[in-house]
């Protein structure tokens, strides 16, 4: 009866590790999809964020060359997309409008994943100016103009990786 019963919960507790090892994989391969509604950024590795609660799909900039380039020439975004800058250290990152067609939001986000100063209705007609943050930030998150507001974004919101 004993051995019935090991033997019983043995079965449980390999089908209940293969379901969560699938489940892993499953969101990892989910959070890898291309940024469909761009081909501009074929070639960018793609990830999904989440903000207060809110899935963005990102395109990631976390080289120099991209990070230069941003989204600059660019014709828009699609829905529930963004950009993500990476960059190694904590640091004032500023930001401008150079090349931009449209108007954007600025994020700035801690290297532990919390909101710590944003820039929202950036329009491009604000080059050559810069945008500072006030305190250092490891990554910078743009969206389209609104967006922000209209998810009820604040700074000390927590960002999901």
């Amino acid at each position: 009866m004993l051995r019935k019963f090991l033997t019983s919960l043995g079965i449980i507790v390999v089908c209940g590790l293969v379901a969560f090892l699938f489940f892993l994989y499953y969101m990892h391969e989910t959070s890898q999809a291309p940024l469909t509604s761009l081909p501009d950024f074929a070639g960018y590795k793609a990830m999904r964020i989440e903000v207060d609660g809110q899935v963005v799909n990102v395109a990631v900039a976390d080289t120099p060359p991209l990070q230069e380039l941003g989204l600059g020439n660019r014709s828009g975004l699609g829905t529930n997309e963004g950009m993500l800058f990476i960059f190694p250290t904590d640091q004032e990152e500023s930001f401008w409008m150079k090349d931009m067609h449209f108007s954007l939001d600025m994020v700035w986000i801690s290297a532990n994943g919390y909101i710590v100063y944003m820039v929202q209705d950036v329009s491009p007609d604000t080059y050559p100016e810069n945008f500072t943050p006030i305190t250092p930030a490891r990554y910078v998150l743009e969206v389209p103009a609104g967006y922000a507001s209209e998810h009820g974004w604040k700074v000390g919101d927590l960002v999901v990786f």
